[in-house]
């Protein structure tokens, strides 16, 4: 995010306009026949619809952790801070997440291993290149 969009926070409008950027360049790369896979916080469904909408082979991965899984996880710290009161605007504490609704594929990883998560992911993406 710093080095394709620095000019942009976290605002809502922000955070919206980092998804619609990023799903346009997946999309140019994909039309230049790459395989693209996108990880990024995309907490709006309307904007997660807006990206649909213009890729043609779009599969939606939720990669589904409770609160205290991440919390839990936390490599960077990023949890810890937030409880501190040193970040705000954090996505699932104090700015909004929208699950999504029906996504294509739906990694419950607390209960799940990465590996069983990866190997779904990957299998989906085959399966969508046939």
């Amino acid at each position: 995010r710093k080095q394709l969009h620095p000019t942009l926070g976290f605002s809502k409008a922000d955070r919206e306009e980092n998804v619609r950027r990023i799903g346009a360049l997946a999309k140019a790369r994909a039309e230049e026949g790459a395989v693209v896979l996108v990880a990024v916080i995309a907490p709006y469904r309307t904007t997660r619809q807006e990206v649909r909408q213009i890729c043609r082979a779009y599969l939606e991965v939720f990669v589904d952790a409770p609160l205290r899984t991440c919390e839990e996880r936390d490599p960077k710290g990023l949890y810890r801070r937030v409880r501190r009161g040193e970040i705000t605007q954090f996505t699932g504490i104090d700015a909004p997440y929208e699950a999504p609704i029906e996504p294509e594929i739906h990694c419950r990883t607390a209960s799940e291993s990465i590996e069983e998560s990866s190997q779904r992911v990957l299998r989906a993406i085959a399966e969508s290149l046939r």
